[in-house]
């Protein structure tokens, strides 16, 4: 390399000419390139905006100058001309460089981030906090056209227009998202790239924003003038760039979407990659192409590729990047006699908390949250997603079902198409194994609907139903003294540590498969196993916290019954990044010896 190892600090780009400076983004591909490819990771929105990133380290004083980037997930090229290309060697894994921005690597980087839409508001608390305390730097807040439709990024767009004083949002776009953008704010943003920012129409504008096009956002040149006119203008302003999502790569140009992220490594050169065209949800997607009453709302992420929209685009709503609208919209459908599937991951649901409890459980409306990805992996501290139990498990009129394998899934979908209620459920989205081949016994249930009094209702005619569902869990295998429930795919950890039990113990263990996350149904349970089973050791082994987990309602259940003890195995409450999946095993004591170690040496004691 010519130019990149030796920039330390964005002052040694400063002293580059225009000519130097197209060489910098050059070698900045070519080592971008050279590590995703092996590791995987953002690919498109990375290479788009390597120009960019020249443009505002050399314009800019950074870290007295502040650059907040939404998502992060393109902040690639702003970390290697901050002194962190040794730190990149060592990507994608724990203790080495965060695909996003991380306060502990750079003084640079200034807030840990990693879900979308919030760079403005982030930015414009910077801003005040600045003028607040009379002190003289600039704030950036760099939003791609994706993200602008998140509804905080529209807050902060409002929030930001009425500032008296120099504030930049560099709008980076390169016509994408994830998926293609949805929605009719985009019309507006395609009307000023086609009038080379000249459209009388125009979004910003209307939010007290000063307006300047770049129509080339891969022309540093370009970006550099615009950004210097920016910079001395003590009003909110808006640098609109228009830039290639994947550029340099002719396979990411070519095929935006695939291109977006890569999970395993690919051929460099032609972009061959085993994960290419691997759909882990056909399921879900035969389920929806099968009924033709099912509209599936899908919040800007690619779940099912390309498929739903092709064969069946009537029946697909993305709403972009915004899952508060996915499920209100599917609410309003619901209520409207159609039923609805909220296809969204467990590391963005939190997103949407509000509009689960106010416009969908507290109105009883029969749509259905599907919950892709839940559960303890190897993820980014802002893709955690081990939550959902704890977060959608005590909300009334909710039923979250958990599947042990694809063909109990399956059903599950099955009773969630004639269910008249709301229900989420965690997909399954394991490799088959033998366990998954028995018998599965049909969903029973019962169902109760619990109306207030009129009393407590001020005499109105409306009633608030609460909804008491208990569904039959199964009983895998009956044994003595101790019993193990094993939640979701972690039905087979249940299984396999019954047998250690055994084999090391030789106590003959039950083994349930609870089914459903809420509700417990401790009536049957506790008939179950009275009739083989005077158990005095009850253990649940769950795939997501145990602070206000599944397990504690046992624990909480049971609480009374001295003779009866209750343990409950699952994840510590914390953020974890990059952590390899046996580690967290081992973290958390769930590998199957520790588990039946720990079961063997608690009920010695009792």
């Amino acid at each position: 390399m010519a130019y990149l190892d030796k920039i330390q600090n964005p002052e040694d780009l400063k002293k580059l000419s225009i000519t130097q400076l197209k060489e910098v983004a050059s070698e900045i591909r070519t080592v971008m390139l050279d590590k995703i490819s092996k590791v995987g990771g953002h690919v498109g929105p990375n290479f788009g905006i390597v120009e960019t990133a020249i443009a505002l380290h050399y314009v800019f004083e950074s870290p007295k100058d502040k650059i907040v980037w939404d998502v992060s997930h393109q902040s690639i090229p702003h970390k290697l001309l901050t002194g962190r290309l040794d730190l990149f060697k060592n990507f994608h894994i724990q203790d080495g460089c965060s695909p996003f921005t991380n306060i502990t690597e750079s003084p640079h980087d200034h807030f840990n981030v990693g879900h979308t839409s919030t760079s403005v508001s982030l930015a414009c608390g910077i801003a005040y906090a600045r003028d607040f305390r009379k002190q003289n730097y600039k704030v950036i807040a760099v939003l791609g056209d994706g993200s602008l439709s998140g509804g905080e990024a529209l807050e902060g767009l409002n929030i930001a227009g009425y500032l008296k004083s120099n504030f930049i949002l560099l709008i980076n776009d390169n016509e994408f998202s994830i998926d293609p953008n949805a929605g009719g704010l985009y019309g507006n943003l395609q009307a000023l790239r086609t009038s080379n920012g000249q459209s009388p129409v125009n979004l910003f504008k209307a939010f007290g924003f000063e307006y300047y096009y770049v129509k080339d956002g891969n022309d540093v040149q370009q970006v550099i003038d615009a950004l210097n006119i920016a910079k001395d203008i003590q009003k909110p302003v808006v640098i609109h760039v228009h830039n290639k999502k994947g550029k340099g790569l002719p396979y990411a140009e070519q095929h935006t979407e695939l291109w977006h992220y890569r999970v395993s490594p690919f051929d460099p050169v032609t972009g061959e990659t085993a994960d290419l065209n691997k759909n882990d949800s056909d399921s879900t997607i035969d389920f929806i192409l099968a009924n033709p009453d099912v509209v599936a709302v899908v919040p800007g992420t690619p779940l099912f590729g390309r498929t739903l929209q092709q064969k069946c685009p009537e029946r697909y709503i993305d709403v972009g990047i915004a899952e508060q609208s996915a499920v209100a919209v599917a609410s309003g459908l619901a209520a409207s006699g159609v039923k609805a599937y909220i296809c969204a991951a467990s590391s963005f649901i939190q997103r949407a908390y509000d509009q689960i409890m106010q416009d969908w459980t507290m109105n009883n409306t029969p749509a259905t949250l599907l919950v892709f990805g839940g559960g303890i992996y190897t993820s980014d501290y802002s893709h955690v997603s081990m939550y959902d139990i704890a977060m959608l498990s005590n909300i009334p009129n909710l039923v979250y079902l958990s599947p042990t394998c694809d063909a109990e899934y399956k059903m599950m979908l099955e009773f969630s198409k004639k269910a008249q209620f709301p229900i989420a459920i965690r997909v399954c989205q394991d490799d088959e194994s033998e366990i998954d081949k028995r018998k599965i016994p049909p969903l029973e249930y019962q169902l109760n609907t619990v109306k207030q009094p009129k009393s407590l209702l001020k005499n109105t005619t409306a009633v608030y139903p609460n909804i008491s569902f208990m569904l039959k869990p199964e009983i895998y295998q009956q044994g003595h003294d101790i019993v193990i429930v094993g939640l979701g795919k972690f039905f087979k950890k249940a299984v396999n540590v019954a047998r250690i039990v055994k084999e090391k113990f030789g106590c003959e263990v039950t083994v349930i498969n609870p089914r459903s996350i809420t509700n417990v149904n401790f009536l049957f349970l506790s008939g179950a196993l009275a009739i083989k089973s005077d158990w005095q050791l009850l253990v649940t082994i769950e795939d997501g916290i145990v602070d206000g987990g599944f397990g504690q309602k046992f624990f909480a259940h049971y609480a009374s019954q001295k003779e009866r003890v209750v343990l409950n195995f699952g994840a510590k409450k914390e953020y974890t990044d990059f952590i390899p999946y046996d580690a967290l095993m081992e973290r958390y004591n769930l590998d199957d010896n520790s588990i039946a170690n720990t079961i063997i040496e608690r009920f010695k004691k009792l």
